[in-house]
């Protein structure tokens, strides 16, 4: 019978310091990667450039592992701490939620739960040195797994001696003022080959950059046989990240919704004999937003809490969506571009083609958890919605000069998106439909879905129904009307081009079956000539050449259909998808011209790939006969 084990207070385990950050560290940081460790020591920095005192932030990748960063901002204090008896390097770097940040003292806006993130990072490191420039001299401090000491060289495996306090090992002018942090992260907390990429980190400078205008971020990477350096710097803020972000062309220039909110907030604050205590504190939060609509149908929101991050949004970004959808909509019934009796735009319409940056500033935001990925201080939502309220009513009701024009155009694209859902809903199921053989059940959605989108002005839909329409038109007339106003469509309107290639393709090869050769050719060589001006057209170039070289034959033009298809068979090659009924088209023109040997190089190739042809491969007879005319050319082997 195994031992009973004995619970009783000495089972009873209290961590101390930053021992639970070294049991436990999923609960402070990402333990797979060390990325998120020195974003933390980078949003310090941050800090200090949101309060104004710091232009300049470095951030290198040493050879050895180790990542460095440095900043010009006011220098971690130095002094005595006198609840502690330690300096204040030590009590940042070693006490959880310690620091500067808490109660409203010497930072307006801050990345969070600080106090955590310096002594996190230092929890976690094999080691960590950090030098601070203030008063005239450099103060010195390291640490081992967050233990303060000194080490006996430059390595963190070197000879540790426990020792507490700061050392001066410097001087610099009175002026000079900053802080160095460089940090070996530990290998027994991350993964032995984890590594910092350098795209995400550049992907995080710039950004930092784009959040505090005026800031320089420099990172360097010395890892390599080469070092490379990149410098992010924008004067123009979010509204120039909102550009940077934005996939497509806008409808409108950037908007700007800015203001400022109070709430109040009770919060733990450490008074003179070092105990927490309640106490009403008035906040500001300040609101700053950027968007814009673009003609394309994504939506791209990056929201941030401070310079942090929140990809998985929270209070901030719901207290947007919901101004948004409200604002439109009584934009939309002022201006009558809604009518009474129509249902208001869903929230998924008003998003359609919007990109936005949503920052809100605030001191001490309440998260959901140390990694920072949702806001949860449930104020944000109500002074958000009211800023961003306010200032888009403003905007699309009452616009500055020149600013007309572009709220119409915001409305007509946030009520077009309502269209665009029934639009993409009829085509499917046209294609459902005719995919099924039924074309009857077909076309009418097809044509609905034309003229859907011609309202919504949404130009590819419209090319993508007017292609689809044509496939399924009843006779050839119908097929012929709806090609040409595909045409005429792609033509006229950029969105629409996409379709040009495909309707034209088909136009052709209508006329030939028709033995109409001359109009085919026309449709063929218009439909090459959209391929080869736009690399972008889904007709493939081989297929638009192979066409071409066909009407020739038709019309006798052996000489041109010849170096046509050599051109068709020889692009296919280069794309790695050759083609049998290029090759079967090639051969019948060489042997008509007497080129025998060429005619029958090019037969030998085309019967191997003719039999392991697609399904749209003509069966039966029709197949028999090409592959025995293929044969005939190559003759008795």
């Amino acid at each position: 019978m195994a031992k009973q084990q004995v619970y009783d207070a000495s089972a009873i385990q209290a961590l101390k310091g930053l021992e639970p950050v070294r049991r436990m560290p999923g609960m402070y940081t990402h333990t797979v990667h060390p990325l998120h460790i020195m974003q933390e020591a980078i949003d310090n920095a941050v800090d200090e450039a949101l309060g104004g005192h710091c232009s300049r932030i470095d951030v290198e990748l040493h050879p050895d592992g180790s990542v460095e960063v440095r900043d010009d901002g006011r220098g971690i204090p130095v002094d005595v701490e006198p609840r502690t008896g330690l300096t204040g390097v030590e009590v940042v770097m070693t006490r959880l939620h310690a620091g500067g940040k808490f109660g409203g003292g010497s930072y307006a806006a801050t990345g969070g739960l600080h106090g955590v993130g310096a002594s996190v990072v230092n929890a976690l490191a094999a080691r960590l040195d950090v030098e601070v420039d203030r008063d005239g001299k450099t103060h010195a401090m390291s640490f081992r797994r967050g233990a303060p000491g000194t080490f006996g060289n430059g390595t963190p495996d070197s000879p540790f001696v426990e020792q507490s306090g700061l050392r001066v090992v410097g001087k610099v002018t009175k002026k000079r003022t900053g802080t160095r942090i460089r940090y070996w992260a530990d290998r027994q907390t991350f993964l032995k080959d984890a590594a910092i990429s350098l795209d995400e980190l550049h992907n995080r400078a710039r950004q930092t950059a784009f959040l505090v205008p005026g800031l320089t971020i420099v990172v360097r990477d010395a890892r390599g046989s080469e070092p490379s350096e990149q410098t992010f710097h924008y004067d123009g803020g979010i509204s120039e990240f909102c550009e940077f972000l934005a996939p497509d062309q806008g409808v409108s220039d950037v908007l700007r919704l800015q203001g400022v909110g109070q709430f109040t907030e009770t919060v733990p604050v450490l008074d003179e004999q070092g105990h927490m205590t309640p106490q009403e504190l008035q906040r500001d939060l300040v609101v700053d937003v950027a968007l814009r609509w673009g003609t394309g149908y994504d939506t791209t929101v990056r929201s941030f809490v401070n310079i942090i991050a929140t990809p998985k949004g929270g209070t901030h970004v719901q207290g947007f969506e919901r101004a948004l959808a409200k604002t439109l909509n009584e934009a939309l019934r002022a201006q009558r571009v809604l009518r009474a009796a129509e249902d208001d735009v869903i929230k998924d319409d008003v998003l359609e083609g919007m990109t936005a940056v949503v920052t809100v500033r605030l001191a001490e935001p309440q998260f959901e958890g140390q990694t920072k990925e949702v806001l949860g201080t449930s104020a944000a939502s109500r002074i958000v919605a009211s800023v961003v309220g306010k200032e888009l009513k403003a905007a699309l009701t009452n616009p500055k000069r020149g600013g007309k024009a572009q709220a119409k155009a915001i409305l007509d694209k946030v009520a077009a998106g309502e269209l665009v859902p029934r639009v993409r809903i009829d085509l499917e199921r046209g294609r459902l439909h005719r995919s099924s053989g039924d074309r009857e059940s077909a076309f009418p959605l097809f044509e609905s879905a034309y003229a859907l989108a011609l309202e919504a002005d949404e130009g590819f839909l419209a090319g993508d129904a007017a292609h689809m329409a044509a496939l399924a038109a009843p006779d050839r007339d119908g097929y012929l009307k709806w090609t040409e106003r595909g045409i005429a469509l792609a033509e006229s309107s950029e969105d629409a081009g996409y379709w040009l290639g495909p309707l034209l393709n088909n136009l052709g090869w209508e006329h030939y079956e028709a033995g109409e050769y001359g109009e085919a050719l026309s449709a063929f060589s218009r439909a090459l000539a959209a391929r080869e001006d736009d690399p972008k057209n889904p007709e493939p170039i081989a297929l638009a050449r192979y066409a071409v070289g066909k009407a020739l034959r038709a019309l006798g033009r052996s000489d041109e259909a010849v170096t046509v298809l050599e051109q068709a068979v020889a692009w296919a090659e280069s794309e790695d998808a050759p083609d049998g009924w290029y090759h079967e088209e090639l051969a019948l023109e060489y042997d008509a011209i007497g080129r025998a040997h060429d005619a029958r190089e090019q037969a030998r190739l085309a019967i191997p790939l003719l039999e392991q042809a697609d399904p749209s491969f003509p069966e039966d007879s029709e197949r028999s006969g090409r592959l025995r005319a293929l044969a005939g050319i190559i003759g008795p082997t």
